[in-house]
């Protein structure tokens, strides 16, 4: 674009037999360009949202949701990495067979749930709420993957070392 608007400017300089203001013009045009480019950015950079205009159509960019919820104030940001990181470490106390075949996929429908509803509910109490029982949803798919062991070498050598008391209570 840039070219073709230098190339009919110098044709038009050419024609008038006038090379000093060519030059000027050129400078002109190269200093305005620059001046709308860097106002350009300088306004994006202010602004939280981006609209553009492309055939009669708007489109509106928003920031991700963690800073928009920081900015608003309604939570902390860090609340669904926490919760997704615990899920993560929780991982390493289960093997890896268990893992895959139980952890695995019950973390990820945790962390699907979890950020849906998240995103749903922007109250004190409610989000309160939601990390109580996703707390509670997460030790009972512990428990399960405990149980999924039980039946598992592993989970045979765990009973082995528990007392005999348990071993008749917890275990058939």
């Amino acid at each position: 674009m840039g070219k073709t608007i230098s190339s009919s400017i110098r044709a038009v300089a050419v024609a008038n037999q006038n090379e000093a203001s060519l030059d000027a013009i050129i400078e002109e045009e190269i200093r305005l360009n620059n001046e709308k480019i860097s106002q350009e950015f300088k306004f994006q950079g202010e602004r939280s949202r981006i609209e553009v205009v492309v055939l009669n159509s708007k489109i509106i960019l928003k920031e991700p949701l963690k800073k928009t919820l920081r900015e608003e104030g309604k939570s902390n940001s860090r609340d669904f990495s926490k919760i997704a990181r615990g899920l993560d470490l929780i991982s390493y106390l289960i093997p890896k067979q268990i893992r895959q075949e139980t952890w695995e996929p019950s973390a990820i429908e945790l962390k699907d749930d979890y950020y849906e509803s998240f995103e749903q509910y922007t109250g004190f109490w409610p989000r309160l709420w939601l990390r109580f029982a996703f707390t509670f949803r997460t030790v009972w798919v512990l428990i399960g993957c405990f149980a999924a062991m039980a039946g598992d070498r592993t989970g045979q050598a765990i009973r082995k070392l528990l007392p005999e008391v348990w071993r008749r209570h917890w275990w058939p």
